[in-house]
């Protein structure tokens, strides 16, 4: 087991904001926390989740105050991780469009040119 350090904390914020202004999704409020996800049924072996909240335009990021293993240097898991959520975030609102019983194909169509359109802007840059 490996500890994630309040240094890897912020490298997890810094490399999140970096993401979510490459994919242009400043739209949204973030919220990041640095915690234990070990007791949370579900979650025990995840390195990072998100939780987003469609309508509040809000997404909760946490990192987890331990990684059960290491698949590449710690600082580079922690960069790709980041990338991971912010992709989550990107996606979140189709996501959520999908479960929906009451979003008609026009509306699912414009979300998705929205992603499309910031996946765009990325690549040039």
């Amino acid at each position: 087991m490996t500890y994630t350090t309040d240094k890897d904390f912020e490298l997890f914020k810094r490399e999140c904001n970096k993401h979510i202004n490459l994919f242009g999704l400043s739209d949204w409020n973030y919220v990041f926390y640095h915690s234990d996800l070990s007791n949370i049924e579900d979650l025990e072996d995840a390195n990072a989740v998100n939780t987003t909240y469609y309508k509040a335009k809000t997404a909760v990021l946490r990192l987890n105050m331990t990684f059960n293993e290491l698949d590449k240097t710690k600082k580079q898991m922690i960069i790709d991780i980041a990338k991971h959520e912010v992709l989550h975030i990107l996606l979140s609102n189709l996501s959520t469009m999908a479960f929906s019983r009451s979003i008609d194909a026009e509306i699912y169509n414009s979300e998705e040119h929205a992603v499309i359109n910031r996946l765009q802007k990325a690549f040039e840059k």
